[in-house]
């Protein structure tokens, strides 16, 4: 849900879409920009913000549709661990998270803390291949956004996301700008391909 990271909901929105979808169904929730797009990570405001954005959206949580949330860090972002690991400690802890990090400049070991916080780091796949493995955490959180994945990247990211849901919840989210819907090296038409059987 893509529309969080923009505007606090009001509280109808999370109603209407919690109404909307199946009993199986759950939300996958980008937090609101003003929790991450600062040049450094300020953790009261970062807090304020975090409970201001998750509020209305209490009915998605009340009625278990509510999946996990992305937290986007930009590139401009200094990396700072001891300051994230005090703002995630305000996340309810019944909502898993993943963290994309977009500054090359975090530790490798933030991927231990997060899972030991209960989420996970963010794989951003840009150049159609596919990881030995992904990143530790309750959950795994995937967007891949390669502009085209061979036959054999395809295959490699079908087992690897399938060996993961039989251990953990997987997030998959596929490139849906400039991308045919057919194609099933790409956007939609992978993620159909990656579902299938």
């Amino acid at each position: 849900m893509n529309a969080t990271f923009y505007r606090v909901q009001p509280r109808s929105a999370g109603e209407s879409w919690a109404a909307a979808v199946p009993d199986d169904f759950r939300f996958a929730i980008k937090a609101h920009r003003m929790v991450t797009y600062r040049k450094r990570i300020v953790v009261e405001l970062a807090r304020e913000w975090l409970a201001r954005f998750l509020e209305p959206l209490e009915p998605l949580r009340a009625q278990g549709r509510l999946g996990c949330m992305l937290l986007q860090f930009p590139a401009f972002v200094e990396p700072d661990q001891p300051a994230l690991v005090e703002m995630l400690s305000a996340l309810p802890a019944e909502i898993p998270f993943a963290c994309e990090f977009r500054n090359d400049g975090w530790s490798p070991d933030v991927s231990d803390e997060l899972a030991r916080q209960g989420g996970t780091v963010c794989v951003t796949e840009m150049l159609g291949e596919a990881p030995d493995s992904l990143p530790p955490g309750p959950i795994a959180y995937v967007r891949l956004k390669g502009e085209r994945y061979s036959d054999q990247a395809r295959a490699r990211w079908r087992e690897l996301l399938h060996g993961e849901a039989e251990q953990r919840d997987v997030y998959v989210f596929a490139k849906h700008k400039q991308v045919a819907a057919d194609d099933p090296h790409t956007g939609p038409g992978l993620a159909r391909w990656l579902l299938s059987r």
